[in-house]
């Protein structure tokens, strides 16, 4: 029976995490695509906040916001601006996404025909903040081959 040394267990797990960024990119990049092609209503801000938590010793802030709008008569609810919608440690920064949408504002909202529920207000992908998955992936991959080929 072969024995399992640990260096090995833990090439693996950083091959399998690179492979799970690099998956997540894929998706994020196939979404960006369909997106184009998304119907597009308008609605209105109905909240417009700028939140905070502590993470690993760390304060972050995203704005948090709320939206109406209507589809074949029926109203939803939405609450993503864009697909790359992250917090940052920078409340400034938070505070300066929040101010592109203040309460009462009348937006346009893009939404998947097939799914209405599925919304944005920015087709635009932000593809930077695809950029950590990347390097991380890249990373995790390097160092998990390494590993299962005892170069480390």
């Amino acid at each position: 029976m072969a024995v399992v040394h640990f260096e090995d267990v833990r090439s693996w797990l950083a091959i399998a995490i690179g492979v799970y960024c690099f998956v997540a990119i894929v998706r994020a990049l196939r979404k960006g695509r369909a997106v184009r092609q998304w119907a597009r209503t308008t609605g209105a801000i109905t909240r417009s906040e700028v939140k905070g938590g502590c993470a690993c010793g760390w304060l972050f802030h995203w704005p948090d916001l709320t939206y109406d709008y209507e589809v074949a008569g029926r109203t939803h609810i939405g609450s993503k601006a864009n697909m790359s919608w992250i917090s940052t440690p920078s409340r400034a920064w938070a505070a300066g996404l929040k101010g592109r949408y203040p309460v009462g504002r009348t937006v346009d909202v893009w939404y998947d025909p097939a799914d209405p529920e599925d919304c944005l207000l920015e087709r635009t992908p932000a593809l930077w903040g695809l950029v950590p998955l990347g390097l991380l992936a890249v990373l995790c991959l390097t160092i998990g081959g390494l590993g299962v080929l005892h170069v480390i």
